[in-house]
């Protein structure tokens, strides 16, 4: 661009990350003289993925991982209300432990050409309440009475549940006769895949002799 707008050439280009020179030329033998030169223009913010991470988390879950690409020296994390970053605070990959509230996770970046940011909402699903019963007592050795009928339920959470007892039994109701006082753990699952437990102790009365 040959003295634009007077004795002040101008050159524009849109430049891929790199270095580059610039080589200035006289048109003739009396183009001659002192000059002044700059380099000026405006860097595009820096290449940033979206923040990968599970969209739905349950109510307490610790431990859960999120993550963002791109080439960043610097990296600045947000996180809901009641949750703590546990780790990678300054880095592109953080564990985070939740609270019971939703909201968003989020990062902003930087390097020597800028920043840029990235989010995601992130949904937190409440847990079951779990409901194993009441305690009982059994009397091994008298048949009438030396079994219990535990019946577990659930609350909260989203429908519908699954159920595990620890005697081994995949149904809210599970029979039981133990020889010896025993605790048994009811752990409720949701729809979600939110759990929760809840335990409940049977007493046994040897009454054999």
């Amino acid at each position: 661009n040959d003295d634009a707008c007077g004795l002040q050439s101008r050159v524009s280009a849109i430049l891929q990350p790199g270095t580059y020179y610039i080589h200035v030329e006289g048109f003739s033998s009396s183009s001659q003289g002192a000059f002044n030169l700059s380099v000026m223009g405006n860097l595009d913010a820096p290449t940033i993925s979206a923040v990968v991470g599970p969209a739905e988390v349950c109510e307490d879950e610790s431990g859960v991982e999120y993550s963002v690409a791109g080439a960043f020296s610097t990296y600045s994390w947000s996180v809901p209300s009641g949750a703590t970053i546990t780790a990678g605070a300054n880095s592109g990959s953080i564990m985070v432990d939740f609270g019971s509230n939703s909201g968003s996770v989020s990062v902003n970046a930087s390097n020597s050409c800028g920043s840029n940011s990235s989010s995601s909402n992130v949904q937190v699903n409440l847990n079951p309440i779990a409901d194993a019963g009441s305690d009982e007592i059994v009397f091994y050795g008298y048949t009438p009475m030396s079994c219990a009928t535990l019946v577990g339920s659930a609350t909260s959470g989203t429908p519908s549940y699954s159920y595990v007892w620890s005697s081994g039994d995949n149904t809210a109701v599970s029979t039981v006769c133990p020889q010896v006082t025993t605790n048994y753990t009811l752990v409720v699952t949701d729809a979600n895949g939110c759990t929760a437990s809840d335990e409940v102790t049977i007493c046994a009365v040897d009454v054999m002799c």
